[in-house]
């Protein structure tokens, strides 16, 4: 199969819950086409399918690993997400916790700042 195909599959069995024969179909692709940029898409298939299976610490070293290699795909700012939630599912709070603190909160309720950070508490004045 060429690499569109394979992938196309590989979702197809994801959307139909058919989750073992999209991790075969994603291993499969990874061995024939290694250098392939649908790998990255393949690789964030797996960590969904990993999620899905209740697998979650599993996912999560897969979303970590996308993360660190800091490629340019259009889905990169969805990542950090999906491994707070399967970091969460993996009952690894304190790391969930570390990885949201260093998220910044926009705020434009408040007037002159630009962000609260998320684990800090903050009394916003009421709108009247």
């Amino acid at each position: 199969m060429a690499p569109q195909a394979l992938y196309n599959a590989a979702f197809e069995d994801f959307t139909a819950n058919r989750y073992d024969s999209a991790l075969a179909l994603v291993t499969r692709f990874a061995q024939a086409y290694a250098s392939d940029p649908f790998l990255v898409d393949m690789r964030a298939l797996e960590a969904e399918c990993r999620l899905a299976k209740g697998e979650p610490a599993a996912a999560a070293t897969i979303w970590d690993a996308l993360i660190k290699q800091g490629t340019d795909h259009p889905d990169r700012d969805r990542w950090p997400l999906r491994l707070a939630l399967a970091r969460f599912n993996a009952k690894d709070y304190a790391a969930v916790v570390a990885q949201l603190e260093a998220v910044e909160v926009r705020s434009t309720r408040v007037a002159g700042r630009s962000g609260l950070p998320l684990g800090q508490r903050a009394f916003l004045p009421r709108e009247s």
